[in-house]
């Protein structure tokens, strides 16, 4: 190959790089907001701190509810509730509330909700 033939090969490879990129860009903007539009269906009803940086989350993901463990290195779903939690909107419910709630829960009692 030719030094003339080399150097379009890498002045079109330049231009593909830069065209991808250009469009990756504008794109992006664009496509936001869909992956962050479905946030009224996921909520944290009740959380639990274990220590300084380990909770305990009960999240609704539509119609389920997810037990959420949550610690520096991720989260990890402890349990699907077969049978809801009910959490008063609003209310501040006092410290022990929660776990008796969910000692019951993973016990199949009815709780105190």
């Amino acid at each position: 190959m030719s030094g003339v033939a080399v150097s379009q090969a890498l002045l079109s490879l330049l231009c593909v790089i830069g065209l991808i990129l250009l469009l990756g860009r504008l794109l992006r903007g664009r496509y936001l907001p869909l992956r962050t539009g479905g946030r009224q269906s996921l909520q944290v009803l009740a959380q639990l701190a274990l220590g300084a940086r380990e909770r305990i989350v009960v999240v609704q993901v539509g119609d389920e509810q997810l037990l959420v463990g949550v610690s520096p290195g991720g989260l990890r779903t402890l349990l699907v509730l077969s049978r809801p939690l009910r959490v008063e909107a609003g209310a501040a419910a006092p410290a022990g509330s929660f776990a008796q709630r969910i000692r019951d829960a993973l016990q199949g009692g009815e709780g105190t909700a």
